[in-house]
């Protein structure tokens, strides 16, 4: 274990600091105030070469002796920064301790990367004052409280990650209006509640969401079909209450490849603009929902299908014959719904099926014999017909 410790050296205040030492110096007493180092990165950190040669040490080509990345990824280091570092990676250490209010003297830190650490407590404020930050990683620590409501002003964040962590509060209201070149955005395994904004829909870059395993209520988002960019949509385990019509707006996104909205509480039928998704949806989850109806015949044109799962639910009617068109499809979920009639035999075309799931439901008729052509199937569940 090692703390994480940005505290500023009082030399970095004084007339000395303006030398061009100031960086080296910051190194050494970084390297100095590391307890261990199991494989040996911070050895040639010495006199014997340019610190800019050191390693996971990056320098200012405009400025040779200005240290503007420090990358110690997976090393198990931790210690001291210089201010004009522009990207900070410490992924993957054992960083323990909070993220100190000195970390807002970085004034020239672009990208903060420290997910996969312990590090604990309460975002500062002053992380607010790096008005330059474009990419803000923070996922898998123990942090807590509420993310700082300024730092949603910092326009420049394209890449936003706090999963994994115990943070609570709301998403700010305007988040898709003032964080408007939104790509990634992950706040997902938290504390967090309050409805998901609207205005998400107006960064209109965002390509991929996730909410999953919050307390989010209200309705799904409006207008995501604005989103033309969207790839991955993960809203699993929320409290989230709506019918099943963004469907529609989703059929405007022609990247999407994930829908992911299981264990919220949508109900209401499928509607047959499901069929109208892009044909590059690879992955449909909706279990666990008060869904009821049948299973569009559309659905037989996502023919690039994977996963489909809407087990748990509330499904009638037969399985459609339509999904004979699903020759890429690996996973079918459909276990405890009401789905009557015989098995499509065409589920035997499915060559690539792994997991097939239709326990607890109303078919009836002999096993499929065609089953022997999934040749890939290691799961196969059909008790209780």
């Amino acid at each position: 274990m090692f703390l994480f410790c940005y505290a500023l050296l009082p030399l970095w205040t004084s007339s000395a600091m303006q030398t061009n030492q100031t960086d080296r110096l910051a190194l050494i007493y970084f390297r100095d105030s590391v307890d261990e180092d199991p494989l040996g990165v911070l050895s040639p950190w010495n006199d014997s070469s340019h610190h800019c040669e050191w390693q996971g040490v990056v320098c200012s080509g405009r400025h040779p002796e200005r240290v503007v990345s420090l990358d110690l990824t997976s090393k198990g280091l931790g210690g001291l920064l210089s201010p004009h570092v522009q990207v900070l990676g410490l992924a993957s250490n054992s960083l323990i301790g909070s993220i100190p209010h000195s970390i807002g003297n970085l004034s020239q830190l672009s990208t903060l990367f420290v997910i996969k650490n312990g590090l604990q407590g309460e975002i500062p404020e002053t992380l607010s004052k790096l008005r330059g930050l474009r990419s803000v990683q923070l996922a898998f620590n123990q942090l807590t409280g509420e993310i700082p409501p300024a730092i949603f002003n910092i326009s420049g964040i394209f890449y936003f990650s706090a999963s994994v962590n115990q943070l609570r509060g709301s998403i700010p209201p305007y988040i898709g209006d003032t964080l408007p070149s939104l790509t990634y955005l992950n706040f997902g395994s938290n504390l967090f509640t309050g409805v998901i904004p609207p205005s998400l829909s107006n960064a209109s870059g965002l390509q991929q969401i996730y909410f999953h395993i919050n307390s989010f209520h209200g309705p799904m988002p409006a207008n995501l079909g604005r989103l033309k960019a969207l790839e991955i949509m993960h809203l699993i385990s929320n409290q989230l209450r709506d019918d099943f019509s963004f469907i529609t707006s989703l059929t405007n996104c022609s990247r999407l490849e994930t829908i992911a909205a299981d264990f919220n509480f949508l109900e209401g039928p499928l509607p047959d603009s499901i069929g109208n998704l892009s044909n590059s949806v690879k992955s449909i989850s909706m279990g666990y929902n008060p869904l009821f109806g049948t299973i569009p015949p559309g659905i037989g044109n996502l023919f690039n299908l994977s996963v489909l799962g809407l087990p748990n639910n509330s499904l009638s009617g037969r399985v459609p014959s339509s999904i004979e068109a699903l020759h890429n499809l690996r996973a079918l979920y459909l276990s405890r719904n009401m789905l009557t009639g015989e098995i499509p035999s065409s589920i035997g075309n499915m060559t690539l099926l792994n997991s097939l799931h239709l326990s607890f439901n109303d078919f009836y008729g002999e096993i499929l014999q065609g089953l022997g052509n999934c040749r890939q199937l290691i799961e196969l569940q059909l008790f209780e017909q």
